[in-house]
């Protein structure tokens, strides 16, 4: 049983209607970068603090080429501008 499927679908209903309701956020957007734990705390907790302080994210986007996504070619995408 893959529980991640299921709460995916529920976080972005969740997200579309959050988004849909522009009095809720207003002049905000919200995105989802998906992270696999791999059902171990102490790893999502690692890959959390990653995200947030270092702001990078490992590549996790099938049908997508990674030179697409990744402009450095370290393997991770910075949303540094």
């Amino acid at each position: 049983w893959d529980a991640g499927i299921s709460m995916r679908v529920g976080a972005e209903i969740m997200l579309e209607e959050i988004n849909r309701l522009s009095t809720l956020l207003p002049g905000y957007e919200l995105h989802i970068a998906w992270q696999d734990g791999r059902c171990d705390g102490k790893l999502g907790h690692e890959i959390f603090l990653e995200n947030i302080f270092d702001q990078k994210y490992e590549i996790f986007a099938p049908g997508i080429a990674i030179g697409a996504l990744d402009s450095d070619g370290d393997g991770t995408i910075s949303t540094e501008e």
